[in-house]
Protein backbone atom coordinates (compact mmCIF):
# COMPACT_ATOMS: atom_id res chain seq x y z
CA UNK A 1 0.00 0.00 0.00
CA UNK A 2 2.71 2.20 0.35
CA UNK A 3 4.14 1.18 -2.49
CA UNK A 4 1.05 3.54 -4.20
CA UNK A 5 2.14 6.81 -2.00
CA UNK A 6 5.38 6.96 -3.47
CA UNK A 7 5.75 7.24 -6.97
CA UNK A 8 9.34 6.03 -8.67
CA UNK A 9 11.88 6.38 -5.92
CA UNK A 10 13.15 3.40 -3.96
CA UNK A 11 14.35 5.66 -0.72
CA UNK A 12 10.81 5.79 0.53
CA UNK A 13 10.47 1.51 0.16
CA UNK A 14 13.57 1.38 2.48
CA UNK A 15 11.17 -0.59 5.40
CA UNK A 16 9.47 -3.20 2.98
CA UNK A 17 13.59 -4.00 2.02
CA UNK A 18 13.90 -4.42 6.03
CA UNK A 19 10.93 -6.69 5.77
CA UNK A 20 12.02 -8.63 3.17
CA UNK A 21 15.70 -9.13 4.01
CA UNK A 22 14.36 -10.15 7.55
CA UNK A 23 12.02 -12.36 5.85
CA UNK A 24 14.40 -14.56 3.77
CA UNK A 25 16.33 -14.64 6.38
CA UNK A 26 14.23 -15.92 9.18
CA UNK A 27 13.59 -18.65 5.96
CA UNK A 28 17.02 -19.30 5.24
CA UNK A 29 17.51 -19.77 9.38
CA UNK A 30 14.64 -22.20 8.90
CA UNK A 31 16.38 -23.54 6.19
CA UNK A 32 19.43 -24.30 8.09
CA UNK A 33 17.90 -25.43 11.47
CA UNK A 34 16.32 -27.86 9.11
CA UNK A 35 19.48 -29.49 7.56
CA UNK A 36 20.94 -29.21 11.17
CA UNK A 37 18.34 -31.35 12.30
CA UNK A 38 18.10 -33.46 9.76
CA UNK A 39 22.18 -34.19 9.99
CA UNK A 40 21.60 -34.52 13.71
CA UNK A 41 19.28 -37.37 12.91
CA UNK A 42 21.05 -38.67 10.50
CA UNK A 43 23.98 -38.97 12.67
CA UNK A 44 21.57 -40.40 15.50
CA UNK A 45 20.55 -43.85 12.96
CA UNK A 46 24.51 -43.77 11.73
CA UNK A 47 25.62 -44.13 15.52
CA UNK A 48 22.86 -46.58 16.23
CA UNK A 49 23.05 -48.72 13.29
CA UNK A 50 26.74 -48.89 13.95
CA UNK A 51 26.75 -49.65 17.37
CA UNK A 52 23.84 -52.82 16.39
CA UNK A 53 26.31 -53.89 14.56
CA UNK A 54 29.08 -53.72 16.60
CA UNK A 55 27.25 -54.98 19.42
CA UNK A 56 25.85 -58.28 17.17
CA UNK A 57 29.66 -59.00 15.88
CA UNK A 58 30.79 -58.81 19.67
CA UNK A 59 28.00 -61.32 20.50
CA UNK A 60 28.99 -63.42 17.17
CA UNK A 61 32.74 -63.84 17.98
CA UNK A 62 32.23 -64.62 21.77
CA UNK A 63 29.78 -67.66 20.76
CA UNK A 64 32.53 -68.49 18.48
CA UNK A 65 34.83 -68.46 21.08
CA UNK A 66 32.73 -70.46 23.06
CA UNK A 67 32.41 -72.61 20.99
CA UNK A 68 36.09 -73.11 19.72
CA UNK A 69 36.61 -73.25 23.61
CA UNK A 70 34.05 -76.53 24.01
CA UNK A 71 35.73 -77.89 20.50
CA UNK A 72 38.79 -78.19 22.05
CA UNK A 73 37.94 -79.30 25.65
CA UNK A 74 35.98 -82.27 23.69
CA UNK A 75 39.29 -82.98 21.28
CA UNK A 76 41.13 -82.74 24.73
CA UNK A 77 38.42 -85.08 26.44
CA UNK A 78 38.91 -87.97 23.21
CA UNK A 79 42.12 -87.90 23.39
CA UNK A 80 42.41 -88.43 27.27
CA UNK A 81 39.73 -91.12 26.44
CA UNK A 82 42.06 -92.61 23.77
CA UNK A 83 44.80 -92.67 25.81
CA UNK A 84 42.97 -94.28 28.88
CA UNK A 85 41.73 -96.97 25.92
CA UNK A 86 45.53 -97.44 25.08
CA UNK A 87 46.64 -98.37 28.37
CA UNK A 88 43.83 -100.46 29.45
CA UNK A 89 44.55 -102.52 26.07
CA UNK A 90 48.44 -102.64 27.43
CA UNK A 91 46.71 -103.36 30.57
CA UNK A 92 44.79 -106.84 29.21
CA UNK A 93 47.38 -107.93 27.12
CA UNK A 94 49.76 -107.60 30.48
CA UNK A 95 47.18 -109.53 32.46
CA UNK A 96 46.30 -112.43 29.45
CA UNK A 97 49.87 -113.12 28.64
CA UNK A 98 50.88 -113.13 32.61
CA UNK A 99 48.26 -116.23 33.05
CA UNK A 100 49.04 -119.50 33.18
CA UNK A 101 46.75 -122.21 34.04
CA UNK A 102 48.77 -124.50 35.67
CA UNK A 103 49.70 -121.91 38.45
CA UNK A 104 46.45 -120.72 38.74
CA UNK A 105 45.31 -124.38 39.12
CA UNK A 106 48.31 -124.80 42.00
CA UNK A 107 47.00 -121.81 43.97
CA UNK A 108 43.58 -123.01 43.91
CA UNK A 109 44.65 -126.37 44.89
CA UNK A 110 47.08 -125.09 47.72
CA UNK A 111 45.88 -122.45 48.99
CA UNK A 112 41.96 -122.67 48.41
CA UNK A 113 41.87 -126.17 49.32
CA UNK A 114 39.68 -126.52 45.43
CA UNK A 115 39.98 -129.92 43.75
CA UNK A 116 38.97 -130.44 40.35
CA UNK A 117 35.22 -131.55 39.65
CA UNK A 118 34.40 -135.39 39.34
CA UNK A 119 31.96 -136.70 36.27
CA UNK A 120 29.17 -137.43 38.45
CA UNK A 121 29.33 -133.76 39.55
CA UNK A 122 28.99 -132.29 36.13
CA UNK A 123 25.82 -130.62 35.40
CA UNK A 124 24.98 -129.41 31.56
CA UNK A 125 21.88 -126.85 31.52
CA UNK A 126 20.30 -126.33 27.96
CA UNK A 127 19.56 -122.96 27.46
CA UNK A 128 17.04 -121.83 24.65
CA UNK A 129 18.34 -118.62 23.13
CA UNK A 130 15.88 -117.05 21.39
CA UNK A 131 17.00 -114.54 17.85
CA UNK A 132 15.22 -111.05 19.37
CA UNK A 133 14.94 -109.49 22.75
CA UNK A 134 12.10 -107.80 23.99
CA UNK A 135 12.56 -104.17 25.47
CA UNK A 136 10.70 -103.82 28.33
CA UNK A 137 11.22 -99.98 28.07
CA UNK A 138 9.16 -98.10 25.99
CA UNK A 139 11.08 -95.67 23.45
CA UNK A 140 10.48 -92.18 24.14
CA UNK A 141 10.52 -89.03 21.57
CA UNK A 142 13.43 -86.85 22.19
CA UNK A 143 12.69 -83.42 23.13
CA UNK A 144 13.55 -80.07 21.83
CA UNK A 145 16.87 -79.84 24.14
CA UNK A 146 17.93 -83.79 23.71
CA UNK A 147 17.62 -82.75 19.81
CA UNK A 148 19.94 -79.55 20.24
CA UNK A 149 22.19 -81.85 22.33
CA UNK A 150 22.71 -84.51 19.67
CA UNK A 151 23.14 -82.04 17.16
CA UNK A 152 25.67 -79.93 18.96
CA UNK A 153 27.75 -83.44 19.60
CA UNK A 154 27.52 -84.06 15.99
CA UNK A 155 28.66 -80.63 15.16
CA UNK A 156 31.29 -81.11 17.56
CA UNK A 157 32.50 -84.09 16.42
CA UNK A 158 32.10 -82.97 12.63
CA UNK A 159 34.73 -80.26 13.04
CA UNK A 160 36.39 -82.57 15.74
Amino acid sequence: MQSQLYSGTSAYKINEYYEYTESVAREQEKKSNVRVGKLYVARKKFVVITATVFALAVAFLYSNVLLMRTASKYEALNEELDDINVRNTQIAFEIASGIDLKKVEEKAKSEFGMQKPETHQNVYVDVVQSDYAKSMVEPREDGMIDKMISSLKSFLAYIG
